[in-house]
């Protein structure tokens, strides 16, 4: 099933989860960018693998992206720019091994963030994934447009 976790995805979650509560600010960006190299890795197992087999298997292994995404988000609230600009490039190699899914959930999350600072990030993160899309950049890149628009309008509005 697709929730299934390699033992390394809990391990790394964990530690991540817990760096967050840590005063040190290196600590902190230390816990999110080791979940930057675990979606990387994720995305070059995959790619590789993908570049060996000629049909895509059905059983082939799937990122449980939304645990480390929420802790992504959660980061991005973080006083320490190192922290919260490790959360957004995080954010962005975690839409790389689902971009499908995980570009409208960061697009939700921006829409409904209510705290400005933590919304201004997110959408540097979606900047950030955005470019990342190569030819299907386009398509996102309209639907950011909307969304950043919204969010100005809805600034002037409150």
């Amino acid at each position: 099933s697709p929730s299934t976790k390699t033992a390394e995805e809990v391990d790394t979650l964990a530690a991540a989860e817990a760096s967050l509560k840590d005063p040190h600010p290196a600590e902190r960006a230390h816990g999110v960018v080791s979940l930057t190299k675990l979606a990387r890795a994720f995305v070059s197992k995959r790619d590789a693998r993908n570049k060996l087999v000629v049909e895509v298997d059905e059983g082939q292994e799937v990122l449980d992206w939304r645990p480390l995404a929420r802790v992504c988000v959660k980061a991005l609230g973080d006083d320490e720019s190192y922290v919260f600009l490790a959360a957004a490039h995080a954010l962005s190699a975690i839409a790389d091994a689902a971009p499908g899914e995980v570009m409208p959930y960061l697009l939700e999350q921006f829409e409904t963030e209510e705290r400005e600072k933590t919304r201004r990030r997110l959408g540097e993160a979606l900047v950030l994934s955005v470019r990342r899309r190569g030819e299907a950049a386009p398509a996102y890149a309209q639907k950011l447009g909307r969304a950043f628009a919204a969010g100005a309008s809805n600034e002037r509005a409150e």
